[in-house]
């Protein structure tokens, strides 16, 4: 038996984008905020699940985007709280006043989001990215481009696939 099994061919086919929405019938705000968009103006800015920012680093972000006067949607996840295996539980402070400053402008998400849906959105014209595979893949998928923010692990060469052969985005 051990000797079918070494002699087997495999091949990677993942991931798997679905053709359509696989989305409860309700719809995330975040798709209802896009849906009052004008086509490619709003800028998603999502690192994944396992990148943490310092508190300064969040501020910096934040005040960019709120100057930027750019249309955005800010996926600040549980990776920001800090070191998850130590169950410190914090919320990333942005700053003061700063959710209202961008009322209309922009909106926060602290949860979950349908990632592949915002993409494939018409109002989503750029994708801020750590440039994880998953993300990497789901943006070319819809044709948005990236600007690549690599963290850790994988993303810095996918950044260069991205950036460098593909020239699907910028660093």
């Amino acid at each position: 038996m051990e000797d079918a099994v070494e002699n087997r061919k495999l091949w990677a086919i993942g991931p798997i984008l679905p053709s359509k929405s696989l989305s409860a019938n309700s719809q995330h705000k975040c798709l209802e905020w896009l849906d009052k968009q004008a086509r490619h103006s709003v800028i998603y800015v999502s690192f994944g699940m396992t990148t943490t920012f310092s508190d300064e680093e969040i501020k910096e972000l934040a005040m960019g985007l709120g100057q930027s006067k750019q249309k955005f949607i800010w996926v600040l996840r549980d990776a920001d709280k800090g070191n998850v295996f130590d169950g410190e539980v914090r919320q990333a402070e942005l700053p003061q006043g700063f959710v209202e400053r961008v009322e209309g402008l922009g909106m926060v998400v602290r949860d979950w989001v349908p990632q592949p849906e915002i993409l494939a959105h018409p109002s989503t014209g750029g994708f801020m990215s750590h440039c994880g595979w998953n993300s990497c893949i789901e943006s070319i998928t819809m044709g948005v481009p990236i600007a690549a923010w690599p963290m850790h692990s994988d993303q810095p060469r996918n950044s260069v696939l991205i950036t460098e052969i593909l020239k699907t985005g910028i660093v």
